[in-house]
């Protein structure tokens, strides 16, 4: 790559070795992950590590010379492989802390070879437009997962799907996408947030992997720099400045086409805060990439600009700012396009692919379809026609797609796909082998995970008790609970335990002190029991059927320094604590001396109102 300005420049040289090297490096890893047999070679940290010369290099160079497009190019790529080494990496890593996946993370080596048959299938023609052969007729459609576990839907949607599009397009009044059952359901995919993403959508929506090496977008480039698109952008531009100064029109239009050539650069820009990406692309991008794939593109979107804060409409876009709407390559002859549309969402300055689902997993073709209209009935917008050309948008429209029309009146364009083509049977085979394996692993995770049950303490305290603790608050476990389970102390004739240094509450439940002597009751209730089994009158809280299963997470006790667990019923506290900072409040009250677990008043002589009526 070392070519045009500064091919010579020492200092690109040695930022070309440094890249070098850590590509060698990564290399090496890369073989050692793909051996199963090999445990995990590198972290994260270390990949950053060995990454770092390589930004060293980088901000050695003088700014003139960062701002060469091919050393712009370099970096990207750098960064680019030090991406998939860690996509490649987290794969290895527990489910429970991985990061959300893209296809291409779960078969990195297939995901490169996808990039070179698309790289290798560019042509250019003699205006110097470049565009793609056979790669652009490929379309990705997700596999059916309707009939999969629960746990396995969640995770393909954490690793596939563009879950802020999903939410606020199928969410929003009116809806977006997926508005009616008389066309596909479809779903956007995840999608990198670099700048690119509009050529990581076009990319992900025909064969599932991102545009990391920058084929399409370098295409975009060397192809609106022929200037062939600029007097359709014109006449569309110059609508929204009748009535201004002729000289004033010609610099504006200037300056603004410069703008759009430069947002197509493959040199990314650093911002204020120091985030590297790439600059904003919108419909001008679009329709160019329509005739690169010589293909249609149809995008959803909102037609109105929202608060960003609070998500209130400020206003309503004209039709020619929409982004949403059919883009149709009006430039090539019809005869010569593919006739099955992509689609892609745009939301919050951000493109995703929308793919379909394939309606039959032994079929090997899949046949979606894609509105034309809105949820009202309108049609979307027709981008980059002459006024000649809206006259009969549906005849030509329907020239570069298949129309349908549905039941209700509903006008769709189909979009046929070959659901076995090779590499993409590979890579969704892949994804779908990764997913289950690590589900499968996941569930064994929970399932070794220990059941936390809360129930009332079994040393009749009237706290929380927790089965990590035997059934018994952190108070009585200390006290009389370490080393035995609940049944050890279910019944006074209990022979196996040893009551000669019990020193604990009253495992009648009362409240009081009991004793070694009454063998762990207060002398109240030992009398009471007149040495009948406890089971028999009023058995302590020791068994199941006095417990309740509760869906909580085992919590460390709120006071400071404690090893305890807390729970909702001390608010936070385990016993121990609870008692510390509750039991002497200036208002005087304490905890009940009923054992209720509620506040008791010095005027009830330190009952709460309910035991002290019971007296």
């Amino acid at each position: 790559n070392m070519i045009n300005d500064g091919k010579e420049n020492p200092l690109i040289q040695t930022f070309a070795a440094t890249i070098q090297t850590f590509k060698n490096w990564t290399k090496t890893i890369k073989s050692q992950l793909l051996n199963p047999n090999q445990p995990n070679p590198t972290t994260p940290q270390e990949i950053d590590a060995y990454y770092q010369p390589v930004l060293q290099c980088y901000n050695a160079l003088p700014v003139e010379t960062q701002m060469l497009q091919h050393v712009g190019e370099m970096l990207y790529k750098a960064n680019s492989i030090k991406e998939s080494l860690e996509e490649l990496v987290s794969v290895g890593l527990p489910p429970l802390t991985r990061s959300p996946l893209h296809l291409s993370k779960f078969a990195p080596d297939l995901a490169e070879e996808i990039r070179s048959f698309v790289a290798e299938d560019l042509l250019k023609d003699e205006r110097g437009w470049y565009y793609l052969n056979e790669a652009a007729q490929s379309t990705f459609v997700l596999p059916n997962i309707s009939g999969y576990i629960p746990e396995f839907r969640n995770a393909v949607r954490k690793d596939l799907f563009q879950v802020d599009h999903i939410n606020s397009l199928e969410a929003s009044s009116p809806k977006i996408i997926n508005w009616s059952n008389e066309f596909s359901n479809a779903v956007p995919l995840l999608t990198t947030g670099d700048g690119n993403c509009l050529l990581h959508a076009v990319l992900l929506g025909m064969w599932g992997v991102h545009d990391r090496e920058l084929i399409l977008r370098r295409a975009l480039k060397k192809t609106m720099d022929t200037h062939s698109f600029r007097e359709r952008w014109e006449n569309v531009r110059t609508e929204s400045l009748i009535g201004l100064e002729t000289g004033y029109i010609n610099t504006l239009l200037e300056k603004e086409w410069n703008n759009l050539l430069n947002h197509a650069s493959c040199n990314p820009v650093t911002n204020e805060y120091g985030v590297t990406r790439f600059e904003f692309l919108d419909q001008l991008h679009i329709f160019v990439l329509a005739h690169i794939l010589q293909r249609p593109i149809i995008t959803y979107a909102e037609s109105i600009i929202r608060d960003p804060l609070t998500g209130a409409i400020q206003y309503t876009l004209s039709e020619k700012d929409r982004m949403d709407g059919i883009y149709i390559p009006i430039m090539w002859p019809s005869d010569l396009c593919y006739k099955e549309p992509l689609a892609l969402t745009f939301h919050s300055a951000h493109f995703a692919s929308l793919v379909a689902y394939t309606e039959n997993d032994n079929a090997l073709i899949n046949t979606a379809t894609f509105p034309l209209v809105d949820s009202s009935g309108q049609l979307l917008p027709f981008h980059f026609a002459t006024d000649e050309e809206k006259t009969r948008q549906m005849e030509l429209v329907g020239e570069y797609m298949n129309i349908e029309t549905t039941t209700s009146g509903i006008i769709v364009a189909t979009q046929t796909a070959a659901v076995s083509q090779g590499y993409l049977q590979d890579i969704i085979k892949h994804f779908m082998d990764t997913t289950n394996e690590n589900v499968e692993i996941q569930l064994q995770m929970e399932a070794m995970e220990p059941q936390v049950d809360i129930g009332p303490c079994v040393g009749g305290c009237g706290f929380a008790g927790s089965s990590a603790t035997n059934g018994y608050c952190s108070v009585c476990y200390k006290k009389f609970g370490q080393g035995t389970t609940s049944a050890a102390i279910s019944t006074s004739t209990n022979t196996n335990f040893d009551y000669s240094s019990f020193d604990g509450i009253c495992i009648g439940g009362c409240g009081f002190m009991g004793t070694a002597e009454n063998n762990g009751y207060c002398s109240v209730c030992y009398k009471n029991m007149n040495n009948i089994p406890i089971q028999n009158t009023n058995p302590v809280p020791t068994g199941q059927e006095h417990w309740v299963k509760v869906e909580v997470e085992a919590v460390e006790c709120r006071g400071e320094g404690c090893t305890f667990n807390g729970s909702d019923v001390t608010d936070g506290y385990c016993s121990v604590c609870f008692k510390k900072v509750y039991e002497n409040p200036a208002d005087g009250r304490s905890l009940c001396m009923g054992g209720c677990g509620f506040m008791g008043t010095q005027e009830n002589r330190g009952y709460c109102s309910v035991c002290v009526q019971n007296l």
